[in-house]
């Protein structure tokens, strides 16, 4: 979200609230792993990774934290998709 006071955008964390689940990734830029900390977790959530080709390299059924390696990926951003049922947030995450 776009700090209108500073005129920048926030690094490190990055939240989304949807009305039925709070996602914070961290740390990001990443190196070798990060989290995915969920907030009103259900059974629902799923996670798919995509490298900026849109390939897929990583799916995983997401718990309140899940720990994902990202030692052997290239450096880049990566959109993280969390599925919810019918609703969807799509979120990137730097590996350096």
């Amino acid at each position: 979200m776009f700090n209108k006071k500073h005129g920048c955008y926030p690094a490190g964390i990055n939240s989304s609230k949807d009305g039925t689940v709070n996602i914070t990734i961290y740390p990001n830029p990443c190196s070798n792993e990060f989290k995915i900390q969920i907030r009103n977790n259900n059974a629902d959530n799923f996670c798919i990774i995509r490298n900026v080709l849109g390939q897929i390299i990583f799916e995983k059924q997401l718990k309140n934290e899940s720990i994902i390696d990202a030692q052997n990926w290239e450096k880049g951003i990566y959109s993280i998709e969390r599925i919810n049922g019918s609703s969807r947030c799509i979120q990137k995450v730097v590996k350096i």
